[in-house]
């Protein structure tokens, strides 16, 4: 055995004389790579913990955006209802200041009255013209040296959309007591009118709760007779086109002098409309 027999030798180290200080260092060896092993397992242990606190992180950031986000769209969306809801409750103040006006208004002379019904009130010129042309009839009321009276005439009509002027046309004898109080009161007759349509009884659940659906017109205005010939013709074209559904009639002279034709040049009018319930669907 070479180790167990090995001598001292000047300037030579000797072999050890056993192998144990070899297996000493060779378990020493392996005790420092077996702790830099354990080192490193717990350095990526403790990376992959920290890389599991940064994405519970992270995610706890992104659910606190969101929860933000949310309650910041929950509050945006409260803030508009209360925006509508004082909007609405200022409509109906001034709705409520409206009709208690309209209701306590007095009548002034020289002044017409607002309408009471400003829920029923038609100002739309294009509806307004609608109603005169699916009426018929027009009621005429006047004065004359026997008193009131009231008179249903067939009418042609003209309505100026931008002004909202109503001239109304009509025709008969030369005789009669209209004629007679138009000249009376000098080719300038003071005048009310009055026209309705699609005009139906609404059933009510009591008898205080029946009523009416319509569509009128009510309008003063003065009357005179027409003395020019292209109108007169004009007027009675258009009393074809209104009363017979007839476009473009022509008339001969003859035949427009066989008549009276006169007009109301309307004042003031107003138009109103209460619309028939639409029926409960059960």
């Amino acid at each position: 055995m070479r180790m167990t027999q090995a001598v001292s030798v000047a300037g030579r180290c000797r072999i050890p004389d056993s192998g144990r200080a070899v297996c000493r260092c060779r378990q020493t060896w392996a005790l420092q790579r077996a702790f830099r092993g354990s080192r490193n397992c717990a350095g990526h242990g403790l990376v992959r913990e920290e890389k599991k606190r940064d994405e519970t992180q992270t995610f706890d950031n992104k659910s606190s955006s969101s929860d933000m986000s949310a309650t910041a769209h929950v509050y945006g969306l409260l803030d508009r209802v209360g925006d509508a809801l004082a909007e609405e409750r200022e409509r109906l103040e001034l709705k409520a200041i409206e009709m208690t006006r309209r209701n306590n208004e007095q009548t002034v002379a020289g002044r017409h009255r607002m309408m009471r019904r400003a829920d029923r009130e038609v100002t739309e010129p294009q509806q307004i013209d609608a109603i005169i042309a699916t009426c018929k009839i027009v009621s005429l009321a006047y004065t004359d040296a026997e008193g009131i009276t009231i008179v249903p005439l067939n009418f042609g009509y003209v309505f100026d959309a931008e002004s909202s002027h109503l001239t109304l046309y009509f025709h008969g004898s030369a005789t009669g007591r209209k004629m007679d109080a138009v000249k009376a009161a000098g080719n300038a007759l003071p005048v009310a009118f009055e026209m309705a349509t699609d005009c139906e009884v609404v059933e009510g659940h009591t008898l205080c709760n029946w009523g009416e659906a319509f569509k009128s017109i009510v309008g003063n205005g003065t009357a005179s007779i027409i003395d020019n010939l292209d109108e007169a013709r004009q007027g009675l074209a258009l009393l074809m086109k209104q009363q017979a559904g007839m476009e473009h009639v022509e008339f001969t002279d003859q035949q427009v002098h066989a008549v009276t034709v006169w007009k109301v040049e309307a004042d003031y009018l107003t138009a109103k409309v209460r619309e028939k319930p639409q029926p409960h669907m059960h």
